[in-house]
Parts: C-alpha cells; structure tokens; sequence
C-alpha cells in the first residue's frame, strides 16, 4: 500500500546554488549599536546609497531605516546585448527606548549611516501631595 509522509506535501530538493542565492541575499544590512554616556549610537552600512535614497523613522520606541536605491541610466545611443541595472531596497527596524525624538541626527559618509539617539533624561520630582 501507499504511505503518506507528512514532508511529502512541502519538502522539495533544494539546488546548493538556490540555497545560496537565497541566504546571501537577504533584505537587509549590518547594524551596529551602542550606549553612550547620552544616548544610543547607531551605524549602519548602506553602500551605495545617497542620503535621499534613506529614510529614518521612529515611531513606538522603534527606530525605523529603509532605503530604495534605483540605478537609472539613459545610454540609448549604445547599442546593448545585454544591461543590467542596481534596484535596491532594505528596511530594518530595531527597538530602542526613551529616545528624545526631537533630538536624532543623522549623517551619511561614505556608505556608513551614523544615527545619534539622545535619550530622555527623566525628571526626579519630589512632589508634596496634601491630604484632605
């Protein structure tokens, strides 16, 4: 009689070369982050990207960085076999919390993202509440 595997449904051979496709081109890129004395350093590689092509958000504690990069080149008086064009697009998020929102720089140098987060040095109020 026939068996039934429960992988038989979703197990397909996987190419090496597939494989490897698929692990090193992932959607996103290195990020390092630190504590300073004020706050969180953050760096991140973005080769190949301009400042326009970055956007930096952060919303809920979360430090949003995406950036969309498109090769575009008009060189229609070449005559091509074949041409191949750079689209590019990356996002990661990371937490970080109590970040003084009005107060994150950012600073792209030769493919390496700085991003300054200033924390929120909280107030220690010693509040007299009168009883009634």
């Amino acid at each position: 009689m026939f068996s039934l595997s429960p992988l038989s449904s979703t197990f397909r051979p996987v190419r090496l070369s597939d494989w490897m496709d698929e692990f090193f081109s992932h959607e996103g890129f290195k990020i390092d982050v630190k504590k300073t004395d004020n706050g969180y350093m953050l760096e991140a590689e973005l080769p190949g990207f301009d400042k326009d092509d970055i956007k930096i958000s952060y919303e809920k504690d979360t430090l949003t960085i995406e950036g969309i990069h498109q090769e575009n080149k008009d060189e229609s008086s070449d005559q091509y076999v074949h041409q191949e064009r750079t689209q590019m697009h990356v996002k990661r998020s990371i937490v970080l919390p109590d970040v003084d929102e009005a107060s994150i720089k950012a600073k792209l140098t030769k493919g390496i993202l700085t991003v300054e987060l200033p924390i929120i040095i909280p107030q220690s109020s010693n509040i007299l509440i009168e009883v009634e």
